[in-house]
């Protein structure tokens, strides 16, 4: 119809924009620049803005504890060597893993790290060219992201992966599995409130 870009943009609070050479009006007062593209308002940068902070310091912030966690044990535990914290419950024990989790695809690191760098990319993607976001889905994406990182990293350094949380009745895991799960767990969960 006639007015669908101007609803499409159109919103009560926005104030109308001011005339110039390089801008024309939109229907119900919106500004358009000469590249034809909308502008945005000014609420909406804010909000894409707080979404990219979010978005990078969980990626970065999970990154970095990840990889001073993963350091501490290389440098003071030896390979296999194991310390419980609350005995046949919670122990450190330091392995690594050049599987997937469980031990899965043992000595296919390259193949396992290419995937890594595909999840990397595909969360990266999502979070850049997503328009529906909120800040759950973007912190959930940032764990992600910096768990995946964090596992590339040994992959690329070790050839496999550093693990030492280990409860006993399951297999011995690290911050960034904890991250990607937590980050998938928080995906589910923003799906379902959407949805709701």
């Amino acid at each position: 119809s006639g007015g669908g870009v101007g609803n499409l943009f159109y919103h009560h609070d926005h104030p109308p924009c001011r005339a110039g050479p390089a801008h024309r009006r939109l229907d119900r007062g919106y500004c358009q620049s000469g590249t034809g593209k909308p502008t945005a308002r000014p609420a909406d940068a804010a909000l894409g803005r707080l979404k990219a902070i979010i978005f990078y310091i969980a990626a970065l912030s999970v990154l970095a504890l990840d990889q001073l966690s993963k350091l501490f044990f290389t440098t003071s535990f030896k390979l296999g060597q194991s310390i419980a914290l609350i005995p046949g419950i919670f122990h450190f024990t330091y392995i690594q893993n050049s599987g997937a989790a469980f031990s899965i695809l043992r000595g296919q690191n390259s193949y396992l790290a290419i995937i890594a760098m595909v999840v990397m990319v595909a969360v990266f993607s999502i979070h850049y060219f997503s328009s529906k976001k909120n800040w759950l889905v973007d912190l959930s994406l940032g764990l992600i992201l910096g768990g995946s990182a964090g596992n590339l990293v040994d992959r690329l350094w070790h050839g496999a992966v550093v693990d030492f949380l280990d409860f006993r009745i399951w297999p011995v895991f690290n911050l960034a599995d904890s991250m990607i799960n937590i980050g998938v767990l928080l995906l589910i969960i923003s799906f379902f409130k959407k949805e709701r």
